[in-house]
């Protein structure tokens, strides 16, 4: 499984944790990991990638306060209470790579908050999202960083933060709609054959 395909899980459970507004164990975080694969028919995630897995999405889940804190002031006319959770949960990922995944290039992180966003987000918000990532610097914060290999360098993307701060700013009208595809029912968001086509296969 790549690196993509781990992100995407963790996006999953991310957002599953918003939606029931818990706190994220690493041992309840690992079955809900296994329930996810199971319920997609996804193959079992290799021993590094549920490394990664396991140990962003507490990291995560436990310090969203600290990472809202970072992107908050790039919003733009929109309030962070009123963020679509599928738009939160991109946010939060890719900000805790930025902040504490220096091995992770940030062109590759913002590229992959874009493809998330177009995945499982409304028409605008890969627009909004990438307008608001290309903003922030990296600032230091107090979120303990999980030891873990290197980013494989196959990720493969060369778009620059400066090229992203030209992106629009606007925000999803239909924001509702997205979350649909996610809230209570994750497992119908992916389809075996769009994980291929991501490089998750």
């Amino acid at each position: 499984m790549s690196r993509r395909a781990a992100r995407e899980r963790a996006f999953q459970l991310i957002f599953q944790y918003i939606i029931l507004q818990r706190q994220a164990e690493p041992a309840e975080v690992g079955q809900n990991l296994n329930d996810l694969e199971e319920m997609l028919e996804l193959p079992p995630s290799s021993a590094e990638e549920r490394a990664y897995i396991l140990a962003v999405v507490p990291a995560v889940v436990n310090h969203s306060q600290t990472l809202d804190q970072t992107y908050e002031p790039y919003l733009k006319d929109w309030k962070l209470e009123r963020l679509p959770k599928v738009d939160l949960a991109i946010f939060r990922l890719a900000v805790y790579e930025i902040l504490q995944r220096p091995e992770v290039p940030f062109s590759v992180t913002l590229n992959e908050a874009v493809l998330l966003a177009k995945r499982y987000g409304s028409v605008s918000s890969s627009r909004y999202i990438n307008g608001v990532l290309a903003r922030i610097s990296k600032p230091e914060t107090n979120i303990t960083p999980a030891a873990e290999p290197e980013e494989q360098a196959a990720c493969g993307y060369h778009q620059t933060a400066a090229a992203a701060a030209g992106a629009a700013d606007s925000q999803p009208a239909d924001a509702a709609a997205a979350e649909k595809k996610l809230t209570g029912a994750v497992p119908e968001a992916v389809r075996p054959a769009e994980q291929e086509a991501l490089g998750g296969g």
